[in-house]
């Protein structure tokens, strides 16, 4: 049956996945990564955690906003870890403007709440007739976009529009579709494929209400997805500051040798988030107006764009 795999073993598999896969393998460095390998012993009774932080500080070291580990059986103890609190997507009336705030929606356990929140939220301030719509994404650190882009599909003009450009793709390929919403069938969809674990909410699209989108340097993630999905709207303009620059895609790639080492899941960067008129990013989203009172900023542009063009 033969011996069980070393730490080298491990480290020389996991790291021919990363050369293989990583959009961009000339900054792999085998021989700084191997440092934090060396000084694990095979002995060691807490092996397997050691693994894990060398793992993840060699993903940190290649793209610190997008590498990670999805580990499945780490435990409290190790990782000291506490769950964010659940948050969910609120508004209000500001006068004659809604004020909508959709924070980070990270565990797939709320996707379905999260999604009806904020769908019959949006409804209630959109039956107020508003001038226009502030979107808050100030604190959306990421997690699932398709509740995010479900909660937003009545602020939509026309089928939401967000890209990946594959960097592995074939040269020359076209970007692919990462997320859109279908008004008519009132579903969210990853590259045509459904998202079952949001419900259904179908609205009509928007065509006359201006939107004011608010982010800044937490924004981070499926938070500059949502942020991208109004981009290039011709209805609406963007204030605060840059974004955390989250804006590439993941695949998910299983650490090697699970049944030696710890089960889990290397996410690695293969794509690059491109705006609605597939704009590429790979790094901050700049606001059209920089500004420390986006707020403020945001409700002035609203109703002086109303008072222009009636709604």
């Amino acid at each position: 049956m033969g011996s069980p795999p070393t730490i080298r073993d491990y480290f020389n598999a996991f790291m021919d996945i990363v050369e293989r896969e990583f959009m961009n393998p000339a900054k792999v460095d085998r021989q700084t990564a191997w440092t934090y390998f060396a000084k694990i012993a095979e002995d060691d009774p807490r092996r397997n955690h050691h693994v894990r932080m060398a793992v993840g500080r060699t993903l940190w070291n290649l793209n610190p906003h997008s590498h990670y580990v999805y580990d499945h059986t780490r435990d409290k103890g190790d990782f000291n870890f506490e769950p964010p609190p659940v948050l969910m997507p609120t508004g209000e009336m500001g006068g004659d403007v809604a004020l909508l705030s959709l924070p980070y929606c990270l565990s797939a356990d709320i996707h379905a709440g999260y999604t009806q929140t904020g769908h019959d939220l949006v409804q209630s301030l959109l039956a107020e007739k508003p001038l226009g719509v502030i979107v808050d994404l100030t604190t959306n650190g990421g997690g699932g976009c398709h509740p995010m882009l479900a909660t937003m599909s009545s602020l939509l003009d026309k089928d939401n529009h967000v890209y990946w450009a594959d960097t592995k793709a074939a040269p020359g390929a076209q970007c692919t579709i990462g997320v859109t919403w279908d008004h008519t069938a009132g579903r969210a969809r990853n590259s045509g494929v459904l998202d079952t674990s949001i419900p259904q909410c179908v609205a009509a699209p928007n065509t006359s209400m201006p939107i004011a989108i608010i982010y800044g340097e937490k924004t981070a993630s499926s938070g500059e997805v949502a942020a991208l999905s109004l981009i290039g709207h011709p209805l609406a303009k963007s204030f605060g500051s840059a974004t955390a620059g989250s804006t590439t895609g993941n695949a998910n790639f299983d650490t090697p040798f699970p049944e030696f080492f710890d089960k889990g899941a290397i996410a690695l960067t293969r794509s690059t988030m491109a705006d609605r008129n597939q704009r590429l990013y790979g790094g901050p989203i700049q606001p059209d107006i920089v500004t420390k009172t986006p707020v403020e900023e945001a409700l002035l542009w609203l109703r002086q764009h109303a008072a222009r063009k009636p709604f």
